[in-house]
């Protein structure tokens, strides 16, 4: 009587494929995690005294990083064109003056997709949205 290795009958073992499908999924993810770019605006909040009157005005840094090398363009809620594109690079910054009164999104994507591999949004901030209960309190047992 011939009995199959000890290995073909581990790979057909049915309690044996959904943990092999689980790691695979896994691992797959895990790949597809680290091709995602990443994305930052410094700074990332602009402070105004009221944001319906007066205009956030500010220079802000965009800076981004992808695990491969690729063309990559950087866009913003403000323009359809791209503010700028690299090619065949793994990294890229850019200096941009901004000037408006609304939030204002960026994002990274590849020139010919519409697809956004990275997002991040500079907010504009007055200072009437701010709360009055976040100061700073004194302990009960300062003195000064």
């Amino acid at each position: 009587m011939y009995e199959p290795p000890l290995s073909a009958s581990i790979m057909n073992s049915r309690a044996l494929k959904p943990v092999l499908f689980t790691a695979l999924c896994w691992l797959a993810s895990q790949t597809a995690i680290a091709e995602i770019p990443v994305l930052t605006a410094k700074p990332g909040l602009c402070i105004v005294q009221q944001s319906d009157v007066e205009k956030c005005v500010m220079a802000i840094e965009l800076e981004w990083k992808a695990e491969l090398s690729d063309s990559y363009c950087l866009y913003n809620s403000l323009n359809p064109e791209p503010l700028h594109c690299w090619e065949n690079v793994q990294l890229g910054l850019h200096h941009s003056e901004l000037s408006s009164r609304e939030d204002v999104d960026y994002w990274l994507q590849r020139p010919p997709s519409s697809g956004q591999l990275a997002r991040i949004t500079v907010r504009i901030v007055s200072l009437a949205q701010r709360n009055p209960e976040r100061r700073r309190r004194r302990h009960v047992w300062s003195v000064m």
